[in-house]
């Protein structure tokens, strides 16, 4: 057997530790190979789709009548138990949107859809409303004459009042109101706005076709037959008259 050398040795100790360098094994470290599940990513809560039809922010006039109101009478359904009843409606085009009272909501027992997000309410100068935030509506059914829509309406406190419609909902119909008599005639709605402005647009129609149609009967048809001129002897006699002196 071979002489195997000796390592060197810096100092004289032969009774010194040696150092041992440490042999990395990669075979140990195990990888893992499984696909992983992507975690999900988390999305803000959107809006239901009836929520985004509302106003962010909403402006409310004194709940009492003036020269920018006025009164009008109308009958609300409720889209569940299809109750009807007749309310008075104030009609204020100082404020935006459509509310109804509080107490009102409650003493009817009409249900109500609670926002994801609440809607602040400023008066006309710009402070905040004293009856707060919207934080549910009521979705009603809402007629007038041969008018009806499905509509959203803020609940907050309204003292006096029970319904407000403000300039959106005069902006979105225009019609046309005599300030001095209060009356109120709904004949300039869009076709789309509901069943009864339909029926009278497509009445309207109808007449106008039939008016049309007579008119292009007279044009095509025959000429009406004339009857033949009266012969003199069938015309009275001249009347005699005397011409004074002087004519």
């Amino acid at each position: 057997m071979k002489d195997v050398p000796l390592l060197p040795v810096k100092n004289k100790n032969y009774f010194n530790v040696l150092t041992v360098e440490e042999i990395y094994d990669d075979s140990s470290v195990t990888t893992d190979t499984s696909t992983k599940t992507p975690e999900p990513t988390i999305r803000a809560n959107r809006k239901p789709k009836w929520e985004r039809k509302l106003p962010e922010t909403l402006k409310i006039d004194a709940a009492e009548p003036g020269s920018n109101s006025l009164y009008l009478r109308v009958e609300i359904e409720n889209t569940e138990t299809q109750r009807k009843q007749g309310i008075r409606a104030l009609v204020d085009s100082g404020a935006t949107g459509l509310f109804i009272d509080r107490e009102y909501v409650k003493s009817n027992q009409l249900p109500t859809k609670k926002l994801s997000r609440v809607i602040p309410v400023f008066n006309v100068d710009g402070t905040p409303n004293e009856a707060g935030c919207i934080s549910e509506v009521v979705e009603l059914i809402i007629r007038y004459e041969n008018h009806s829509e499905r509509a959203l309406f803020a609940v907050t406190g309204l003292g006096r009042q029970n319904l407000i419609l403000g300039i959106t909902w005069l902006r979105e119909h225009n019609p046309e109101i005599d300030w001095r008599t209060g009356k109120v005639e709904m004949t300039r709605c869009l076709p789309r706005c509901c069943i009864g402005c339909r029926n009278e647009v497509r009445t309207e129609r109808q007449n106008a076709k039939k008016e049309a149609a007579s008119i292009n009967a007279c044009r095509t048809g025959p000429f009406p037959a004339l009857t033949d001129e009266a012969s003199d002897e069938e015309l009275p006699p001249d009347l005699p008259f005397d011409l004074e002196e002087g004519d």
